[in-house]
């Protein structure tokens, strides 16, 4: 049965179907690899075989030959995870999608656990020091004077944590945001990453390759000691979780934390992973420092891995700081695929001129919008609007 392109692969069915078909066959990996496993594979099967890095280049040639022999025309191998948003959406609500009531309502709980948590420090230290023997664990357990308000304040902080935990796990429509990127560039990497705060995760699921200065957080602690203060339930799910993280981790490096791809099964989880709704929405609301689902991937596996996220993501932002070779490649694909429309490009205020020489030499003029050394927009409602326009693209619609 024939392969559904990328622009076809709209339904759960029909993605996850051609996803299996990238498998990594162990008659393909051999120098001199045998011919017959060939003649029982798919077209689609055929035109991943062609292109999985895993095989070796002897391999790969044969199933090339074969699609040439069955008189199938070899292409780039591709596929689209389907979008969590919809034109549909998009149409109704444009911008209104991200920065609506859903948003209002969770920031409003967040800044009600802000006041709460402030006002039951300052009660608790005030009724401590007033009491004729200072004792503090004596208060928390009772003895000895009491605040009164304590105890409205201590509920209404359990309950808005529960309902912002909530918010945060099931946001609904949240959109998939592919930032590209220079790697290894500490002077890049800090602003972009309060960019990456302050601007891109108010859209959804941010997702790029990690590198030294843009990856998870290492103390790990810090970041379940603040989940604990802001939300005490989705502190308590990641320690209850915990045990049985670090084993699934041990069978799907591709599941909960960082992304980390170096074979075939570990591509297929990735993308898989892509349509894990609540998983995102946890991973996003935990991130401490990096504020953004990062992908670790191989030498060989980082061109197929972009291309799947260039083809999955909703909008494609790119940075144009400084543009490396592997950047060189990217905006390749992203003019051979036609995706121009789908990006938004963005640079460091202090290097505007760098970035709009770059963008030249690529012969795009496109606009580039710039942030600050905190990661602010100097024009964040034009910025905003040029990120729903490219989404429009995304679904098929109008810019």
């Amino acid at each position: 049965m024939a392969t559904k392109s990328a622009e076809q692969a709209n339904t759960e069915r029909n993605w996850r179907d051609q996803l299996r078909d990238m498998q990594t066959w162990p008659e393909f990996t051999d120098v001199s690899p045998s011919m017959g496993k060939l003649k029982d594979l798919s077209e689609g099967a055929l035109q991943a075989a062609a292109q999985n890095p895993d095989h070796s280049a002897e391999a790969r040639a044969l199933a090339a030959a074969e699609l040439n022999t069955r008189g199938i025309a070899e292409r780039r191998w591709r596929i689209k995870a389907p979008s969590f948003i919809t034109a549909r959406d998009l149409e109704r609500r444009g911008v209104h999608l991200f920065f609506g009531w859903y948003k209002a309502v969770a920031d409003w709980c967040l800044l009600g656990l802000g006041v709460c948590l402030v006002v039951l420090l300052v009660g608790i230290v005030s009724a401590e020091l007033s009491s004729e023997n200072p004792n503090l664990w004596a208060l928390t357990r009772g003895e000895g004077r009491r605040w009164e308000g304590g105890a409205f304040f201590a509920y209404a902080f359990l309950w808005l944590s529960a309902v912002y935990a909530v918010m945060r796990a099931l946001r609904p429509k949240p959109a998939r945001v592919l930032l590209l990127r220079k790697f290894d560039v500490e002077a890049i990497a800090k602003p972009l990453k309060e960019m990456i705060w302050d601007e891109l995760s108010e859209f959804g699921h941010v997702i790029s390759l990690s590198d030294r200065y843009i990856q998870p957080e290492r103390l790990v602690w810090v970041g379940q000691i603040a989940a604990v203060l802001t939300s005490p339930i989705v502190g308590l799910g990641y320690w209850l979780l915990l045990p049985f993280r670090l084993i699934w981790r041990i069978f799907d490096r591709s599941t909960m934390g960082e992304a980390i791809v170096s074979d075939a099964h570990d591509y297929r989880n990735l993308a898989r992973r892509l349509r894990d709704l609540v998983g995102l929405n946890v991973q996003v609301a935990l991130a401490t420092d990096e504020h953004a689902l990062l992908v670790r991937s191989s030498d060989r596996w980082w061109k197929l891995v972009v291309q799947l996220l260039i083809d999955s993501c909703d909008v494609i932002v790119v940075d144009a700081s400084q543009i490396a070779p592997a950047a060189e490649w990217e905006l390749d694909v992203i003019r051979d695929w036609n995706a121009a429309g789908r990006c938004v490009f963005v640079a460091r205020g202090a290097m505007k001129e760098q970035a709009l020489a770059a963008l030249k030499r690529r012969h795009m003029g496109v606009p580039c919008f710039y942030y600050d050394e905190g990661g602010d927009m100097e024009d964040r409602a034009a910025f905003r609007a040029a990120m729903v326009s490219a989404m429009r693209v995304s679904h098929g619609l109008p810019a």
